[in-house]
């Protein structure tokens, strides 16, 4: 994309330019051989297969830009099957980092229909629910709750000024490729990272969104108040709407608007169960505290993903749950399904105790056998 931008402009000569593409593809000659492989593949491992897409696309008349384009590509599809829940929730379950997942599946999808590789359906299908998870949890001020850890992390900040908390330049994208005016509500304009994936053409298709969303309204204010029965109906009526996989409730009626983290604890997920942020249609009432650098100071770092630091419950001064490192905690269970002493369940390490009836029936099967 730089060198889209930027190349033939008179003050950077050909030397400049042979050096950078140099680099760039001595980056992806790395990567190829250094993908970032955990025992759960995370939003590291995806940017690592979004860069390998991005270079193979840059460098595909070159065989191995070929080989780079085709691994992104196989790797991406691999990991939106993967990592994305049925409801469009990204697993780790913090909402930056969904965000931030998004904005690499969405930008591959682009390079993959103008290279003439369009995403299948079914994978356009997880995408756009993970746009309508987005559109949810933004309010109309362009405020989001910060469930979940955040490292700010953001593909196309194209300005110094650009607000990272505001998701709407995201949601602009998945606006332009869903064709979905319903989004636009929540896009305070059309995004410089939009026009830089799309093009004029994407802008142009905002317009006629933005339009259609505009006599939306319209229509329906006109239809209220033509309407008796209508006028009567109750705007204060609360749209529910429950994400049952990822584990987060949105309630909401014409003045207020209320989430709820009422799921397990994700990768990326602090003490924050039960948790809730209130928002009016112009100001937070009620905020998450977001979370901290995660290595400089460890204190901190437990201290803003406590139970304590949450609107959450707290009885009698015990976390949710106990932490283990700087990232994962431990659930504890009494009923083992079988000998393993703990399973990892995507970041939540799960450490299995025997009741005491079970412990009971070993010992005296031990003694048993000490007997014969």
């Amino acid at each position: 994309m730089g060198f889209g931008l930027f190349y033939g402009a008179p003050n950077i000569n050909d030397l400049w330019w042979s050096n950078y593409l140099k680099l760039v593809y001595k980056h992806g000659e790395y990567l190829i051989n250094n993908l970032e492989y955990f025992p759960n593949l995370t939003n590291h491992y995806i940017s690592n297969c979004f860069g390998l897409l991005s270079l193979g696309s840059f460098f595909y008349l070159e065989d191995q830009g070929k080989i780079w384009f085709n691994e992104g590509y196989k790797r991406i599809l691999n990991e939106i099957e993967n990592q994305v829940l049925e409801d469009g929730v990204h697993f780790e379950l913090s909402i930056c980092y969904h965000r931030l997942v998004l904005e690499m599946f969405l930008i591959s999808s682009a390079i993959c229909k103008q290279s003439g590789n369009p995403f299948p359906d079914w994978a356009m299908k997880k995408l756009e629910k993970m746009s309508e998870f987005l559109y949810d949890y933004s309010s109309v001020d362009l405020t989001i709750p910060q469930f979940g850890d955040n490292d700010d992390g953001i593909i196309l900040k194209v300005t110094n000024n650009q607000n990272i908390y505001d998701h709407s330049d995201t949601l602009t994208l998945a606006a332009v490729i869903f064709n979905r005016s319903d989004f636009i509500e929540k896009c305070k304009e059309f995004s410089q990272s939009a026009l830089l994936i799309t093009g004029t053409e994407g802008y142009e298709l905002f317009k006629s969104l933005k339009k259609i969303s505009e006599n939306k309204f319209k229509n329906l204010t006109q239809k209220i108040l033509n309407d008796d029965e209508l006028q009567n109906i109750k705007i204060t009526e609360p749209r529910i709407k429950l994400y049952s996989e990822g584990g987060f409730a949105i309630l909401e009626n014409s003045y207020f608007k209320s989430i709820f983290d009422v799921g397990v604890i994700g990768l990326h997920g602090n003490n924050d169960t039960l948790s809730f942020v209130l928002n009016s249609k112009s100001n937070q009432i009620i905020i998450d505290p977001g979370t901290y650098c995660y290595t400089s100071d460890i204190a901190t770092r437990n201290l803003l993903r406590s139970s304590k630091a949450h609107n959450s419950p707290v009885i009698d001064n015990f976390e949710i749950a106990e932490f283990d490192g700087l990232w994962s905690c431990l659930l504890y269970t009494s009923d083992a399904a079988d000998e393993r002493s703990s399973v990892d369940l995507g970041g939540r390490r799960i450490i299995k105790k025997k009741n005491k009836e079970t412990k009971k029936k070993k010992k005296h099967i031990n003694q048993n056998t000490k007997k014969h």
